[in-house]
């Protein structure tokens, strides 16, 4: 399969907010999500990336703890974990962006980050009175040092000012979280990178006023 932009999110979705197993002869790949927030990307854009992608029409599963899909395809399977390198199982500690996706082109890794930022990314908007308006940030928190620095040094590319701050996950293991802060930066991130997750787009349409 020939890389492309909506490869590439699909491949930042799995990055931010997948796992991929084998369970006896069932290759499984699984992504989760919030069932309210969450639920346009995963019908909309998800679903339609499955189909035409890997030929797979999967059904959300909505739990009380929140949704995901499942995509049974040992080729895809072995996609993720042999050409990507993405860990089996648990891989929040060690996940990175594969070096395929971060050499050719801007594009690529754009549509990479869009695709973890609108799973594993948050906006927040500070309305204390203290700002003249709304004070906007984005963040990234991952627990994988390697993947942290990644992404700093692809916002460093694209010029998008941040910064790096350690978050306590546990007792046991610590995580950083990246923080793009302020309007400019933030419209500097939209304008490069973006959302495709009406759960982050709608908090940036005060923006576009």
């Amino acid at each position: 399969m020939l890389l492309s932009e909506q490869l590439c999110e699909f491949m930042g979705v799995i990055i931010g907010d997948g796992c991929t197993n084998k369970y006896g002869r069932s290759y499984q790949t699984n992504i989760s999500g919030d069932k309210i927030l969450d639920l346009d990307y995963f019908s909309d854009i998800l679903i339609s990336i499955s189909k035409n992608l890997f030929n797979i029409d999967p059904k959300i599963i909505v739990r009380p703890s929140g949704i995901s899909i499942n995509l049974y395809s040992k080729r895809l399977f072995e996609m993720l974990t042999k050409r990507f390198e993405i860990p089996r199982g648990i891989k929040c500690y060690t996940v990175k962006i594969p070096q395929e996706i971060i050499k050719p082109s801007k594009e690529m890794i754009s549509a990479t980050l869009r695709g973890m930022f609108n799973t594993d990314g948050g906006i927040g908007i500070d309305k204390r009175k203290t700002y003249k308006k709304p004070y906007i940030r984005i963040n990234y928190t991952s627990a994988s040092p390697i993947l942290i620095n990644q992404i700093s040094n692809i916002l460093k590319s694209c010029s998008i000012p941040h910064s790096i701050h350690t978050t306590n996950r546990s007792h046991k293991h610590t995580a950083q979280q990246i923080q793009i802060n302020g309007e400019k930066n933030v419209k500097s991130f939209i304008n490069q990178i973006g959302f495709s997750n009406r759960r982050h787009t709608k908090k940036l349409d005060y923006l576009k006023e």
